[in-house]
Order: C-alpha cells, then structure tokens, then sequence
C-alpha cells in the first residue's frame, strides 16, 4: 500500500500508481509536471511515458483497472503513442492517460518529431515528493522542455516567440530548480553540449524573464540536434495542410452536414443511450450533462428524439429537415396544419433515420446521446404512436412500419428515470398532473428492445443521479454488451 501522503489525487490515479509499481513497469510521468496534481485529478492529461518492452504488462494494468483503450482522429495520432480512457468511481471524473512508448513529441496535424533519449530519460528520475510519481529530475525535464519548444516552434503551424510564451511559467518553475552542474550532466548523457556561462544564463532567465533570452537557450541545443530531428519539423506535408483547412473551414459548413468525428473514439465500439421518462424526470439535464462529460475526451453526439428531432454535435445544431415544420412561428404552424396526419408520419421517419445513422456512428466507436426514444406499446404520449387511432387506416399501418424500423436499431443502453408524480410537477409546475400521473405509470410497463434497460430512481438528488447514471455507463462499456 501507498503511504497516506502519496494518495494525492483521484482514487483510480493511486490504484495505477500501485499497479503499476507492483507490476516493476518502467514508467514515469515525463512532462507537464508542474501541473501533474491537476493530471492526477482528471483536470488535464496524464502524460504517460512506458519503457516499450513493458508494454504487454502495463496493458494488463489497464485491463484490471477497466480502462478503455481510444484512438485520435487521424490528425492527432502518432506513432508509438496511445490513448487510455479510465473512470474514477469516487467522483464519476473520466482520466484520460495519453500513453508514449516513445519520447515522441508532437509539431502539428499528424506531424511528429522523435527523440531517441529514451534509455538516458530513465535513468534520470526521481519521485515526486507530493505525489509519489516517478518524474524526470529537474535539469533533464528542462532539457526536454527546451528541445520541444524548439522543434514545434520551428514547424511550419507554430512561431518560436509564441509557444515560448505559452510554457514561460513552466520553464521558470523548472529553471529555479535547476542546478549548472547536474543541467550538464545530463546534456552528457544526452550527447549535448552545456553552454559555459549556463549559470549566468539561468540567473538572468530567473531575474529578468527575458522572452529572446529563453529563446536563445532552446536555440543553443536545438542546433546540436540530428539534421532528421529538424528536417521532421521543418518540411511541409500535404496532409498537415490539408488537416488544418480542413478543420479551420468546418465551422463554417458544419451545421449542414452529418456529425463530423473531433474527439477520441472507443476502440472496441461505442454505444448508443438513450433516456426515457416522464416530464419532469430529468431527461434533458442528464442528457446535455453526460453529453458534456463525455465529449472531454470521446467523440459523442446529441440526438433529440422527441417532437421536434435535431442533432447537436459538439456545441452545434445541425439543420433538421422538420426544423421549418416543428417549429411555433406561423408558418410551421400553417406547415402542420396543411399536412395534417402526414406530419407525424414525416417526424417518425426521421427519427428512424437519426437511429440508423446514430447505429453507423456508435459502430465507428463513437457515443450517441438520445433524448427519448420511440416505442410502439403507448399511443398518443411517450414518444408512442400517435395515429392508431385514426380513421385512414392505410395511414395507421404505415406509422407503424416506420416505428419498427425505428426500434430495429434501437439503444445499446437504455436509462428509464422513475419519477414520482408529485416530484415530477414540483419540477414541471406548467404541466398538468394528471398527464404526468399518466405518463410516469405507462413508463414503468414499456418494454424496450435495448440489450440493457437500467432502472433509475429520479427522484434522489441530481447529483446522486448523475453519478449512478456515470457508473452504469462505464460499467456498459466494461461489459461491452451491445
């Protein structure tokens, strides 16, 4: 076990600190570490550097601890570098390991420069004394430090006097505890040469914070790098160019076309989920907070199934084709009003739809977030059929075949809130009771097809509900049933 002092951070960050320890992997926190309290409690990433012959044993940690191996879009995936996603219990907060077997460091859109110090980087570490985690000693993370801010300053995407600017506070903290000698030890190791008034130029870099001063420094050993270090910098890439107008022109068309994948997807497939319950059960709320959670780090999406059906992809609402029709202005009312029955037949189409390309994105690895859910067993309420009853059969029929398209590519994991009555108008006083009383009984008997239906009680405090509803999540991507 840790000592007491060493269990800073989330829970799941010291269960790994002692799997991995336990395991004899060769590992260490390798940079940022001025903000490695933030990496341990999931504000920021935990820069993970792995010896590579430890690799088969430190997969093993991540299949004991349940975390989920992810891929990078295409224009931030490098070699030698993965993506591990765990989940903390205790808090419901998403850790996210960005997980080097290499000292790669990135430029910019897929480019990538490598460092082959990886022997001389280990044998230069000590223990953070806060902590517990293994981190380079001062002088060698300065050296690092120093080389990166060079090589992505140099690349085609970024200015030297601009990501000098951004790590001056790192780079400061680092300098004040450096030491001369120990910093040209480890340019020794490194096969660098050490400035000779390197004591002069730290003393003046701490008095006088000097931007060009700092420059100079990582200039000085970036001119001692291998000509293949700066040529990997240095040289344009028709796909880093194409990757950066793509992405710098995609706000603009974005809301016309189908969601477009920013964020990490899950490797062994993502999920569609879905919540269902009565007004006043939380649906929406919980939606747009798991939605909000989970886009910190995985590709994910909001569907909204209800009267009016859109999709909102990463703060945007992409256009819906019943957007003119659902909406309250005189012209959608008069749109509705035209059409009759037909409209709800159009509404129930699309929602099919919106399924199968949710299914097409959750099969890429991708998460997709329904508000509510078609089912056929209510007429009338609960997203239920609506023309049952009407006298154009032929009508009826065909709302129905459009239902059971719907419900052929249905959710992997179903949400059902339980919400008493009486809570339930206490949050939606404009509703009429007895709709609700209506509504939060016939929740309890529809029988969804999802492979995993779970049952929530929605009438304990939020915050309680949004932690159940994390854990039955992860728990789903555990199991991985679908």
């Amino acid at each position: 076990m840790l000592a007491p002092h060493l269990t800073h951070g989330l829970k799941l960050c010291t269960d790994l600190l002692e799997a991995l320890r336990l395991g004899k992997i060769n590992f260490a926190h390798w940079k940022g570490n001025m903000h490695l309290l933030d990496s341990l409690t999931g504000k920021t990433d935990v820069e993970l550097l792995i010896k590579p012959e430890d690799r088969a044993a430190f997969e093993e940690v991540m299949e004991a601890l349940h975390f989920k191996q992810a891929e990078s879009p295409s224009w931030s995936r490098y070699p030698h570098v993965e993506d591990w996603l765990g989940f903390d219990e205790e808090t419901g907060s998403l850790l996210h390991l960005h997980t080097h077997y290499s000292l790669v460091i990135s430029t910019a859109y897929g480019r990538y420069a490598h460092l082959p110090w990886l022997e001389q980087f280990f044998n230069h570490l000590t223990i953070d004394e806060v902590t517990g985690w293994p981190i380079p000693e001062p002088e060698m993370e300065l050296l690092i430090l120093l080389i990166r801010l060079q090589v992505k300053g140099n690349s085609t995407e970024y200015q030297l006097s601009q990501v000098h600017e951004e790590k001056m506070s790192e780079l400061l903290a680092l300098l004040k505890r450096t030491d001369a000698g120990r910093l040209a030890d480890c340019c020794e190791a490194l096969g660098l040469q050490a400035p000779e008034d390197m004591e002069a130029r730290i003393a003046s870099l701490l008095q006088h914070e000097n931007l060009k001063a700092a420059i100079a420094l990582s200039g000085f050993f970036y001119q001692q790098l291998p000509a293949s270090i700066k040529e990997a910098t240095s040289r344009h890439s028709f796909q880093s160019l194409y990757y950066k107008y793509y992405l710098k022109t995609l706000k603009y068309y974005k809301p016309f076309i189908a969601p477009v994948r920013l964020k990490k997807r899950i490797v062994s497939g993502g999920k569609v989920i879905a919540f269902v319950g009565s007004d006043g059960s939380g649906k929406s709320t919980l939606c747009r907070d798991i939605t909000t959670w989970l886009t910190y780090k995985i590709d994910t999406h909001y569907f909204y199934l209800g009267k009016q059906p859109f999709i909102k992809s990463y703060n945007t609402r992409l256009l819906s084709l019943t957007d003119q029709m659902a909406g309250q202005s005189f012209t959608s009312r008069l749109l509705r009003r035209m059409m009759g029955d037909f409209y709800h037949l159009i509404i129930i189409r699309q929602k099919a739809q919106m399924l199968r390309l949710a299914r097409h994105f959750s099969n890429q690895g991708s998460i997709i977030i329904c508000d509510r859910l078609p089912q056929k067993e209510v007429f009338g309420f609960n997203d239920g059929p609506r023309l049952q009853h009407s006298k154009q059969r032929q009508l009826a029929q065909l709302e129905i075949t459009y239902f059971e398209q719907a419900l052929q590519t249905s959710a992997d994991v179903i949400f059902r809130l339980h919400v008493s009555p009486q809570v339930a108008h206490q949050r939606k006083p404009e509703h009429n009771l007895k709709d609700i009383e209506r509504k939060c009984e016939s929740i309890k008997a529809i029988r969804y097809s999802a492979a995993t239906v779970i049952d929530i009680n929605a009438d304990a405090p939020y915050n309680e509900v949004l932690l159940e509803v994390k854990r039955s999540l992860w728990q789903s991507f555990i199991t991985n049933e679908r």
